[in-house]
């Protein structure tokens, strides 16, 4: 069981090293919860086994790199600027005919 990974789980918002601390002894008992520091009951062995039932077979969910988000950033910055030159063009082409109607007597 990856209890780690499980207590996220159970408590979406915990931080691990701050909120929990896992612990592996090289007496071969596995992993274990050693420090809790969240402000509910820690979970028993047998919670931790049935959340982790449930998640077991859930890939694990990969970060995005920092060129990843920064890609995804700059993509939604150019759509953006698109949208807008869009809105200037057509400012300036009914600024222009507003400007020609004055300038040729509103014919």
């Amino acid at each position: 069981m990856d209890i780690a990974k499980t207590i996220l789980h159970l408590y979406p918002d915990a931080v691990p090293l701050k909120d929990f601390t896992i612990m592996e002894l090289l007496d071969g008992n596995g992993p274990f919860i050693s420090e809790w520091n969240i402000a509910v009951p820690e979970p028993t062995n047998e919670e931790l086994q049935a959340a982790w039932e449930e998640i077991k077979d859930i890939p694990p969910v990969i970060p995005k790199t920092e060129i990843e988000i920064l890609t995804e950033k700059n993509e939604q910055l150019e759509k953006e600027l698109a949208i807008t030159k869009e809105d200037n063009i057509a400012n300036m082409l009914a600024i222009t005919e507003i400007y020609e109607m004055v300038l040729g007597g509103g014919t």
